[in-house]
């Protein structure tokens, strides 16, 4: 199996990009003209979640990419609860609405994708 045909792997050359691009543009656009919290410690954490993304995909490893997207799916989905709940890290994130939906989607697409294991497991080392 290649590793492009892992979903896993395919999830995260998607969303590690973005995330990087998200939370620097939470840094450049004005908190009254995006819908997301622009906090620094908020924006910190997705440029962080997806630079450690990027550097799970160098790894070529689809087992690693696999883990990662379960745990960062957990992360997020955890956010979404912690911010209805008035949980930790809240004080520090400030999360909207719109935090609140685009984490409790990612956190449960990736948990999906993570736990099916779409595209398998691959027979040896140089399948990856």
């Amino acid at each position: 199996m290649a590793q492009s045909k892992n979903l896993n792997v395919l999830a995260l050359k998607i969303l590690s990009p973005i995330l990087i691009l998200t939370g620097g543009l939470g840094y450049l656009i004005p908190q009254e003209l995006f819908l997301k919290s622009t906090t620094s410690y908020y924006n910190l954490f997705y440029i962080d979640a997806g630079l450690l993304g990027m550097i799970v995909l160098f790894t070529m490893n689809a087992k690693i990419a696999r883990f990662y997207n379960i745990f960062l799916g957990l992360i997020f989905v955890y956010q979404a609860l912690a911010s209805h709940f008035n949980l930790f890290p809240e004080t520090y994130f400030q999360w909207t609405l719109t935090d609140d939906i685009v984490n409790m989607d990612i956190g449960l697409i990736l948990l999906f994708i993570g736990i099916m294991n779409f595209g398998g497991k691959p027979q040896t080392q140089q399948e990856l």
